[in-house]
């Protein structure tokens, strides 16, 4: 059975593991002790446990999923991605002394 959910649940655990280091930055900041944070924990560490949880974010989103390693048969994208024919047909391009109606100058 397939499931509607944008993500597989490996995906799931992932991003609430990477809200929980996001959330671990914060705190790592607000535990300084210098005045208005200007000490490493609020200048180096936190920003940097911050920029990993939202790095490990993003690897939480595209990290494939079982759900994904579908068959071809069972895909609906398969039947989608049929090649297009091209059935415009070229535009002539204007005999000499005449010009294009995008060149004429509207009075």
């Amino acid at each position: 059975m397939q499931s509607n959910m944008p993500f597989g649940k490996k995906n799931y655990m992932l991003m609430l593991i990477g809200v929980g280091i996001i959330a671990l930055g914060f705190i790592i900041m607000g535990m300084d002790g210098e005045k208005h944070g200007f000490g490493f924990l609020g200048l180096t560490l936190g920003p940097l446990v911050l920029l990993a949880g939202f790095a490990f974010q993003f690897y939480a989103i595209f990290a494939q999923s079982e759900a994904v390693f579908l068959s071809p048969e069972k895909s609906q994208i398969a039947s989608v991605t049929k090649p297009m024919v091209n059935s415009a047909k070229p535009v002539a391009s204007p005999k000499k002394g005449q010009t294009s109606t995008k060149n004429k100058k509207r009075k």
